[in-house]
């Protein structure tokens, strides 16, 4: 059986939404904790439903020690809340996870991409609050992405971006 396209109904969601992603990439400093943000633009809130991250676990410049030392606590400050209670290690929850060193002994084997539901809508112009730490001797990266639809109906507190 052959699949009919509503174009008409695909155009009008396009008027609405439409897929968008927020990449972020974090160089953490040894034993360090910090924290950066990465601004949802103005043009709309965001719809995130899935989140994607990798990261290092170098221990010294040619060793991968191949343990996580880096955890992270999500907030929103649009909403003003924590999306996380405390700080987690990134190895629970992100896919594909530990990253290749190319050339550096203890590489990991090849990695899968999956995509984690993490379903929150972020208000334009809020900022996803991002607090890190690492327990590692090395610097290392995190990479996130944050992935969803941007909604350009702007939602109030109380509303859900599943609302008709």
């Amino acid at each position: 059986m052959e699949e009919i396209i509503d174009f008409d109904a695909l155009i009008q969601r396009a008027e609405t939404d439409f897929p968008f992603w927020y990449p972020i990439g974090i160089d953490i400093a040894a034993n360090a904790r910090n924290q950066t943000s990465l601004q949802i633009s103005s043009d709309g809130d965001f719809w995130c439903q899935y989140i994607v991250g990798q990261y290092t676990t170098l221990t010294a410049a040619a060793t991968d020690g191949g343990a996580n030392g880096i955890s992270i606590k999500l907030s929103d400050n649009g909403w003003n809340v924590p999306l996380f209670n405390s700080l987690v290690p990134v190895s629970l929850f992100l896919s594909p996870g530990r990253t290749r060193s190319s050339g550096v002994a203890g590489d990991p084997t090849h990695q899968l991409f999956f995509p984690i539901e993490f379903d929150h809508v972020f208000l334009a112009k809020s900022n996803i609050e991002i607090e890190y730490a690492s327990s590692l001797n090395y610097e290392n990266r995190l990479d996130l992405c944050f992935m969803g639809r941007k909604i350009r109906k702007q939602f109030k507190q109380g509303e859900s971006a599943n609302a008709n």
